[in-house]
């Protein structure tokens, strides 16, 4: 087995052990044929399970010139088909190895794939044209150069280049279409009560946010049908000639399951809001829609939680300021959950872990920060989706003064995997950590991460969150911000948050953007010292998850190095850094560009 051969076998072996297999299969030994019959064989092809609407990733490996990889894998996208199947390949993982030494290379062979560990890898790119929702465009992950990682990485990513992101945009197009509800005036007496039900002003936005709340629980229940309750009761797909009483009663039913209550008690009573006519009307267009848009096809990779937050971002006229940006939610997820030091692979760990955010908005950073520990947990061995039930139960825990975003984080968490039962589910309307009746969401001291981005429209407010936050993180806990940059540019905020840290933390990420702020803190164990790593991005930020995901490990490599200053280049994308030993210092100079 030559070293390349031995190389594959172990990128494969971490491909299968990392990916979802409820949607992804890994093919081995297959080939694609070019336009003029020229035969490439590939290292492997990484392939929806059946029913999942992603499409295949292409895994081409090759030694020597990255140039001549590059070219190849772009070969293969232009005009290469995979075989049998004669499916045009459109995504491309190009990788170039770093071989062992020949005689090392040899002895390790004798022993199988399984000898040579995970930390062996190389550089790689992704490649894509979009699919048929949009126009044809070439995409590349970096933007220009190439990312360097282990095999882990590179499966973690293949997983992450997999997700149908623009299937999701087409799903919100194709539910907001759907609408066309001509009596749902903000001036309504149904509008004045939906408007005491969402705690919200009475204008013209209002009717828009009680239809996207309406479509989001019927993509839940499609996303849910067939799914067996705790009572025995099985969840209905939506029918075409369903009315408003009749989704009424389903979704009573559904919110009488303590799990799923958040989901469907909010948008049951919205529905009971609007004018008959305009339910009817609503319900028989939207539910077609939904039931096959939410089939498996569509639910898997989460299609349906993520169209619920497209839905509520750019069509329910919520405020955009209020909500993370999927890219910033993964950087930050990276970067907090690497700094958690959990065994991955012991579910009582992992059971006994807090994971809260107070400000939970649609939910974004919550289920990003799912999203990585579940990688890690697939990484060592653990099947994500048995361990979902609990992780919703016990660890992960959201909170909001807003309706609206309860129901969404709900929604979004519970569709990760939505035939998971659930008993209870820990997203709760809560003002700072406390509900009306008094109630804390979680106890002092308890927390392993909390995540958030605090309200920003006045700064005594995020900061008296941020203070609020302090007092749930244990020692060893990690606190993960997202602070806009004229919030943490004021004086009074600014100094109140780094006092605090400079007492209680010991190891600050700081990464700073054009328009916002990543803080990410440990809490100090007794005797340890504060210090920190600045970092600013410039040039092309993340656009994906995947290149956010890969900005948050070059950070992390950054921490362990000894260099005290410097520049890595991803693409496009500038990672200046510094490190300091006062973390005030962030603020008094910016971090190094060159």
């Amino acid at each position: 087995m030559t070293p390349i051969d031995r190389f594959n076998s172990q990128l494969v072996e971490a491909l299968r052990r990392r990916l979802p297999p409820r949607l992804w299969e890994v093919e081995t030994g297959a080939v694609a044929v070019g336009e003029k019959g020229d035969i490439t064989n590939l290292a492997a092809v990484v392939m929806p399970a059946s029913g999942n609407a992603s499409r295949p990733v292409v895994v081409h490996t090759a030694a020597g010139d990255p140039a001549d990889l590059d070219k190849a894998a772009r070969r293969l996208i232009r005009g290469a088909q995979l075989m049998p199947s004669g499916r045009p390949i459109v995504r491309v993982a190009a990788v170039r190895p770093e071989l062992p030494e020949t005689d090392a290379a040899d002895s390790a062979g004798e022993a199988g794939a399984s000898g040579i560990p995970d930390s062996i890898g190389g550089q790689y790119r992704l490649l894509s044209v979009d699919g048929p929702f949009s126009n044809l465009a070439f995409d590349e992950v970096p933007s220009s150069g190439w990312l360097s990682g282990a095999v882990s990485d590179i499966a973690d990513d293949c997983e992450l280049f997999g997700s149908p992101i623009d299937m999701v945009e087409a799903a919100t197009a194709a539910m907001v279409g759907s609408i066309r509800v001509h009596r749902s005036s903000h001036a309504t007496a149904g509008m004045r009560d939906a408007a005491e039900h969402l705690q919200s002003p009475l204008n013209r936005d209002l009717p828009r946010r009680v239809w996207a709340l309406i479509l989001n629980a019927v993509m839940c229940q499609a996303a849910m049908a067939g799914v067996r309750l705790a009572d025995g009761y099985s969840v209905p797909g939506p029918g075409s000639g369903d009315g408003r009483e009749e989704m009424l009663e389903v979704w009573r039913r559904i919110a009488s399951a303590p799990g799923h209550a958040a989901v469907f008690d909010l948008p049951g009573r919205l529905l009971e809001c609007m004018h008959a006519d305009d339910a009817e009307q609503l319900l028989r267009r939207v539910n077609p829609i939904a039931l096959r848009l939410a089939s498996r096809a569509w639910v898997d990779g989460n299609l349906a939680g993520a169209a619920a937050v497209s839905l509520a971002t750019k069509h329910a006229g919520l405020p955009a300021g209020d909500f993370t940006r999927p890219p910033t939610a993964h950087l930050l997820a990276e970067l907090a959950v690497a700094e958690m030091g959990v065994d991955w692979g012991d579910p009582a760990r992992i059971g006994a872990l807090r994971v809260v955010d107070f400000a939970c908005g649609t939910g974004v950073l919550l289920d990003a920060a799912y999203g990585r520990m579940a990688a890690r947990m697939r990484g060592a061995g653990l099947d994500d989706e048995s361990l979902h039930s609990e992780m919703l139960e016990n660890v992960l825990v959201g909170a909001d003064v807003n309706p609206a975003a309860v129901t969404l984080t709900a929604s979004l968490l519970a569709l990760r995997h939505p035939a998971q039962p659930l008993e209870r589910l820990q997203v709760r309307l809560a003002s700072m950590g406390f509900d009306d009746e008094g109630e804390c969401v979680t106890t002092s001291d308890s927390s392993d991460l909390v995540i958030m981005h605090p309200p920003s429209s006045k700064a005594n407010i995020s900061e008296f969150v941020i203070r609020r936050a302090d007092d749930f993180i244990r020692r060893g806990g990690v606190l993960a911000l997202v602070l806009p940059i004229e919030l943490a540019e004021d004086t009074k905020t600014h100094a109140a948050i780094w006092g605090m840290l400079a007492v209680h933390y010991r190891r600050h990420f700081v990464v700073t953007t054009p328009s916002e702020v990543l803080l990410v803190a440990t809490r100090s164990q007794l005797g340890q010292s504060g210090g920190s790593l600045e970092v600013k991005l410039s040039g092309d930020l993340p656009a994906s998850p995947v290149e956010a995901v890969a900005a948050g490990r070059i950070v992390h490599r950054l921490a362990a190095a000894e260099s005290a200053a410097g520049t890595v280049q991803m693409g496009r994308l500038r990672v200046g850094f510094r490190r300091s030993g006062n973390p005030d210092a962030w603020r008094a100079q910016p971090a190094a560009d060159s």
